[in-house]
């Protein structure tokens, strides 16, 4: 086999197309471990409580009372957490945003460009 440009090229599209495919053939499970809180949707997470990789929309809020936990939420645009309690890994995209009031602890959140963090007085990120 000749390696030239055209050849490599032809590689980087089959492999691309063959990587693609995969992904297309899989199955989807997010929602069966996981609940999505839509637009105009809220969550509450009140002491004792515990939520695990909720996907908060554009327009969804999640909101993490004192001694509630929330683990792994992920807010899209327009998305927002309120966290009095406990938040851990959190990920924020373009335009979603976690707020750490009074009392609240945000541990190992991660934003994504055009994504925010607020933590205001008495809380702790």
């Amino acid at each position: 086999m000749l390696v030239n440009a055209s050849t490599i090229a032809a590689v980087f599209l089959n492999l691309n197309a063959r990587f693609n495919n995969a992904f297309a053939g899989a199955p989807v499970v997010w929602d069966q471990i996981a609940m999505e809180v839509p637009s105009g949707g809220r969550e509450n997470v009140y002491a004792g409580g515990q939520a695990r990789g909720t996907v908060v929309s554009g327009g969804g809020v999640d909101v993490v009372y004192a001694g509630g936990v929330a683990n792994g939420p992920i807010v899209s645009s327009g998305g927002n957490v309120y966290d009095f309690g406990s938040t851990v890994g959190a990920s924020t995209g373009s335009g979603g945003a976690v707020y750490v009031g009074l009392g609240g602890v945000a541990l190992a959140t991660t934003v994504s460009c055009g994504g925010g963090e607020t933590v205001s007085s008495g809380g702790t990120a």
